[in-house]
């Protein structure tokens, strides 16, 4: 039957039109499925198969299979518990004004990160602290339960060699002698084989997540150049840059350089930093009492920080270590100081890691100097013991000490200002499990009244990560 037949011949079955329709939508859905490339008229006698539909199985087994391939992976949570306890005399804690106190610690940290694509990732973690003192507070402060939302940035990685990040992160250095903290911003790195460069934005506490907030409203900006010429060497110029709401400022520019040389049994270090910025100068009143305008002052100095490491080896894989660190004083033109976000932790024998410049007395490096003697030992499995002697002497005697941790002041008549000596204990089995014991003793001696006595921490942390 042709077209023609059929249109003048309308009063024929309605069931053979209709059969020939379907028959022309079925061709049409059936070639590309068997994957004919001719087309031939269908016959009035033979219809095609109809399309079979796909079975409730097979819809099924597409839809997870679909589901699977569009599902973001499950979180990955890790969680670790800590415990802090600590005696002292004569000296305060870290983070506020006490007098011969302990405490006991107990810290719960959740990290959690999420993969939101094969590019991005969202990380958070949350610190909860409860304290207890054994003894009174000077500022008569009570046991405290606090919190710290210490991280949550977005990381984003659109290739290999570069990472950004945005939000609360941490930023430090391998000394953490410029800066060890979370802080909130913008953190950029890029890297090109041996090197990588960090550039950031940040500021303290930006976002008030905290109980023991520290917002200072001071903007840091921070360039770090990590050269890596072989696994064990790392050379680090920087420029670090802090500036307060009142329209002054600090830069640092320095290096920072950890060799391991290769096939070696030594390990050296240097720091060298030098300041440049403006401050608020102390007000003073005149002869008739009133208090002249505040005006600003230079700020200046230099500081360096260097030590070598010798690996004797033997049955306790002994190591043994002299340093020197040594800071500007004088006028404030001329007086170093660093950051007040730096931490100065470091492993000084290769071995624990601790407060290498003093676990008492804890000074900035700052019109003074410092020489050290220290020697690490394997003492079992698993087991790492750190020996650290200091001498320290002011470079110009004054009557402070800024950013030390004991309670009383020389009295700025002599620079010797005394001796300490540090003893810390590690035991790590595992990558869950590590105990740190830690011993410090400042002996004061000229700078000092005569009747000062010693002062003394001891101080044990438990932590286990699940």
């Amino acid at each position: 039957m042709t077209h023609q037949n059929a249109v003048r011949k309308p009063a024929s079955s309605a069931g053979t039109i209709h059969t020939v329709a379907m028959a022309s939508v079925a061709v049409a859905l059936a070639l590309p499925l068997t994957g004919h490339t001719q087309q031939t008229a269908p016959s009035a006698t033979q219809v095609p198969q109809a399309v079979q539909a796909p079975t409730v199985e097979a819809l099924r087994t597409e839809s997870a299979q679909s589901a699977r391939q569009s599902a973001r992976p499950a979180p990955e949570i890790d969680a670790r518990v800590s415990l802090e306890l600590q005696q002292a005399d004569g000296q305060d804690t870290r983070s506020t004004l006490q007098r011969d106190t302990g405490h006991v610690e107990l810290e719960f940290t959740l990290g959690i990160r999420q993969q939101l694509n094969s590019t991005t990732r969202l990380v958070a973690q949350l610190e909860l602290a409860g304290l207890r003192n054994t003894e009174s507070e000077l500022n008569n402060s009570e046991d405290d339960f606090s919190y710290d939302l210490e991280r949550l940035f977005i990381d984003y990685r659109p290739q290999s060699n570069v990472r950004l990040r945005a939000g609360r992160q941490a930023l430090n250095d391998p000394m953490e002698a410029i800066l060890d903290e979370n802080l909130d911003g913008l953190a950029i790195r890029y890297g090109k084989g041996a090197f990588e460069l960090e550039l950031s934005y940040t500021r303290q506490d930006w976002i008030n997540a905290s109980t023991i907030s520290e917002f200072d409203d001071i903007d840091n900006t921070l360039a770090m150049l990590r050269i890596t010429p072989s696994k064990d060497t790392l050379w680090m110029p920087y420029v670090f840059h802090r500036a307060t709401p009142n329209d002054t400022d600090r830069t640092w520019i320095g290096l920072q350089g950890i060799v391991e040389p290769d096939n070696s049994n030594w390990r050296y270090w240097i720091h060298a930093s030098a300041l440049d910025g403006d401050e608020l100068a102390p007000t003073q009143a005149d002869a008739n009492g009133d208090i002249a305008p505040q005006s600003t002052r230079d700020v200046g100095g230099s500081a360096f920080d260097i030590g070598i490491n010798w690996r004797a080896g033997g049955t306790l894989k002994a190591t043994y270590t002299v340093a020197y660190a040594r800071a500007t004083g004088g006028s404030s033109e001329d007086r170093f100081r660093q950051s007040g976000l730096h931490d100065n932790d470091f492993a000084l024998n290769n071995k624990n890691s601790f407060r290498y410049l003093g676990e008492v007395l804890d000074p900035e490096l700052t019109n003074i100097q410092i020489i050290t003697l220290g020697a690490g030992f394997e003492i079992a499995k698993d087991w790492e013991l750190d020996f650290a002697l200091h001498a320290y002497e002011q470079v110009e005697a004054e009557d402070q000490l800024r950013g030390s941790d004991i309670e009383f002041e020389p009295e700025g008549i002599a620079k010797n200002l005394g001796k300490a000596v540090d003893v810390i204990i590690g035991f790590e089995p595992n990558k869950q499990l590590q105990v740190i014991g830690t011993f410090g003793l400042f002996e004061p001696e000229d700078s000092f009244d005569a009747d000062r006595d010693a002062a003394w921490l001891a101080r044990a942390e438990v932590e286990y990560r699940f």
